[in-house]
C-alpha cells in the first residue's frame, strides 16, 4: 500500500503478537463526497467488521479538517477473543484518510493512545 503506515510489535498485517495491538493509517483510493459524513464512517468499519458493535461516535478535527472516530467491541472468532477497534475518519479535498486501532487487552488505555496517535496526524 503506497499510502499507508502499519504500526504493530511484529510488523505483520494481521499481527500475530499476543497482545493483538495494532495501528494503521491509510490515504483513501476513491474520491467521496458523503452527505451524511456520520454515516459513511459507520458503514465504513462495518465493511471491515460486520459484527462490530459501537459503543462511540463522536466528531473529530485534526490538521485544520473534520471527520468522525468511533469505537466498539467486535469478537475475533480466528483467535475466540474480544477486541476493541476504533476508527478514525477526517474527510480533506473529496477523499479520506483512515486510522484504525484495535488490541485485545487493556482496551481503555489502547483507546487513549489510539486516540492520541489520531491527534498527531498531519497531512504532507
Amino acid at each position: 500500500m503506497k499510502y499507508s503506515f502499519i504500526y504493530n510489535t511484529d510488523g505483520k498485517l494481521p499481527t500475530e503478537s499476543t497482545d493483538r495491538i495494532s495501528y494503521v493509517i491509510a490515504k483513501s483510493f476513491s474520491k467521496v463526497q458523503p452527505e451524511d459524513k456520520k454515516l459513511f464512517c459507520l458503514n465504513r468499519i462495518k465493511q471491515l467488521h460486520p459484527e462490530i458493535k459501537v459503543d462511540q461516535t463522536s466528531e473529530l478535527s485534526v490538521d485544520g479538517i473534520t471527520g468522525y472516530e468511533l469505537s466498539g467491541d467486535v469478537s475475533n472468532k480466528k483467535y475466540d477473543q474480544d477486541e476493541k477497534i476504533y476508527q478514525a475518519i477526517p474527510f480533506s479535498d473529496n477523499l479520506y484518510y483512515i486510522m484504525i486501532g484495535s488490541a485485545n487487552t487493556d482496551f481503555a488505555k489502547n483507546l487513549e493512545i489510539f486516540k492520541s496517535l489520531t491527534r498527531t496526524f498531519k497531512r504532507k
